[in-house]
Parts: structure tokens; sequence; C-alpha cells
């Protein structure tokens, strides 16, 4: 391929740490979220995981940023049937606009993100907020949030351990009927979270290795949930 393929093209900048694009793609599939419902990403850094989650709404290509590849100075490659293969490839991407927020308390990250959505052709998808997560307030019942916190390379212990703490009391106390799910390396702090979660996956982000956790904020209690689902 040439250049390693998890290089989608887009990153113009990066903040410290980013999260990898193939990564942020897995996490969006594997949420479940579909493009018809709202996401947050509640703390965007780089943007990373609103401009896949937008990418895979646009059911646009991941390497069509890429300007070459390996293969294209074999002797044998067939450039006709490569533009077959893209031109094929761009027809169906999708013209719908789906309902994103990427969101971050920094001015720098969202200065960041704003570049690389905008180099990915997507900030008709995604729209920005600069605020704390712990601040965002929702409007719709039900949507998704995808959280990459940070894991507590630059904050003390009783930090990270409390600003978990806040993460959990957040999504209590405001995203009620959403589901939330949270990326860390940090499983210490991820027990200060004070949640149960309801599905733990084991995740490389480069080879660092993390935990992608799946919160259901049920609306009202969960055992009332289960009994209008038996119901139902």
């Amino acid at each position: 391929s040439g250049d390693i393929l998890f290089k989608r093209g887009y990153r113009e900048d990066i903040i410290d740490a980013p999260i990898k694009e193939v990564l942020a793609a897995g996490i969006v599939l594997i949420s479940g979220w579909q493009p018809h419902l709202p996401l947050i990403d509640g703390m965007c850094g780089s943007g990373t995981l609103a401009i896949e989650a937008a990418l895979f709404a646009g059911n646009i290509p991941a390497g069509i940023f890429r300007k070459e590849f390996g293969f294209m100075r074999w002797k044998n490659y067939d450039e006709k049937l490569y533009d077959t293969i893209y031109e094929a490839s761009i027809s169906r991407i999708k013209e719908d606009i789906p309902n994103i927020l990427a969101n971050d308390i920094s001015d720098k990250s969202i200065n960041i993100a704003k570049v690389n959505v905008a180099v990915a052709k997507v900030d008709d998808s995604i729209k920005f907020s600069r605020k704390s997560f712990f601040d965002l307030t929702v409007d719709k019942p039900i949507g998704t949030v995808l959280l990459n916190p940070p894991y507590d390379e630059r904050m003390k212990k009783e930090d990270i351990e409390g600003f978990y703490k806040q993460i959990g009391d957040k999504l209590k106390k405001d995203f009620s009927g959403w589901t939330c799910w949270i990326i860390t390396s940090n499983l210490e702090a991820a027990k200060y979270i004070g949640l149960r979660p309801t599905r733990k996956i084991t995740l490389f982000n480069g080879s660092l290795e993390c935990r992608l956790f799946k919160f259901e904020m049920y609306a009202g209690t969960k055992k009332v949930h289960k009994l209008q689902k038996k119901e139902e």
C-alpha cells in the first residue's frame, strides 16, 4: 500500500496522544450507532471519532483522501481498473446529513478538529461546541455518546479519579435514554465512573491496551426498563 493504511490522509494536525483512525472507526462500528440518531463526541480532541462517524454515515471510502498507493508503481498496475473501482465507490456516497456534535473544552483542540474535518470534507456533517463535557445538555430522548477521556498522564491520581466520577454523575443526570461508550487505558480510574457497564471490550490504541466500556443510561431504573421490554 505504500504508507501505513491507518493513516487516512485527513489529519492535518493532532493533539497529544491522539486516538488512531482505525480504532476510532472500529469504535463507531462497535457502538452500533445509526446515522439517523444523534451522536456526540464529548471530548473530541483532534476530531477523529466524529470524523470517522461522519465517514461511516456517508458511506465514504476510508482511503479516498490518499493521493497514491504503492501498487500504483507496479509494472502491471491497471489504471483503468482502479479508476472504475474508485468511481464505483464514489457513486455509493450518501448525501444524508447526520447529526454529529464534536465538543471539547480546549480552543486548540476545536481549532485542530475543524481543520481536520474540513480536509475530510465532512464539515457539513459535524457541528462544534467548545465547553466542558459536564456543561453539555441534550434535547433528544436517545442517542450515542463516545468519550475518549484523559487516561491520567497529566493528572494526579485523586484528580483523575474525581474526573471519572464526574463523568458517571453527568451521564446519570443528563443522558437518560442514551448509550455511552468510553475508551480508556486507566482501569483503576474507570471504576470511579460508578456505573455497571453492559459490555467491556479490550482494544489497542497503538501498543496501549485499553478497555471500551458500554453504559446504557436507562430512563428510570434498569429494572423498569427490563419489565417494559418483557411486556413488549
